[in-house]
């Protein structure tokens, strides 16, 4: 999952039991973008990603993901926060954010639509 943001972004990678593999902070940037794409590349038999909400900070980043072919769902920032209620910590921060949002994505990824990046393009 990611938490992107206007200078960096922060993936969290996930098991199918809810713990967390590992984790890598990038910046927002072509370098870093390609940083990502190495090591979804290096996971690609499971890897599936999903964001809270959709910006124009992200819309770089997931055309390239797409590219190489990755599914991207989009998750709406209410469903996140309503998911947050399950967890006990109350200090929000990139981490805990792009945690909560695989967890869900985890869970829910059945239901989730995936992200079209050509029509998010026209936006």
């Amino acid at each position: 999952a990611l938490d992107t943001g206007r200078y960096n972004n922060l993936a969290v990678r996930m098991n199918r039991q809810g713990q967390e593999i590992d984790s890598l902070k990038f910046a927002n940037t072509h370098e870093g973008c390609e940083m990502l794409i190495e090591q979804f590349k290096s996971h690609a038999h499971d890897t599936l990603v999903g964001l809270e909400g959709l910006g124009t900070c992200s819309n770089v980043l997931l055309s390239r993901v797409a590219q190489q072919g990755f599914t991207i769902k989009s998750i709406m920032p209410l469903a996140i926060k309503r998911h947050k209620d399950y967890f006990t910590q109350t200090v929000k921060n990139d981490h805990y954010d792009a945690l909560v949002t695989a967890d869900f994505l985890r869970l829910q990824h059945q239901r989730l639509k995936n992200f079209d990046v050509k029509q998010s393009q026209n936006i």
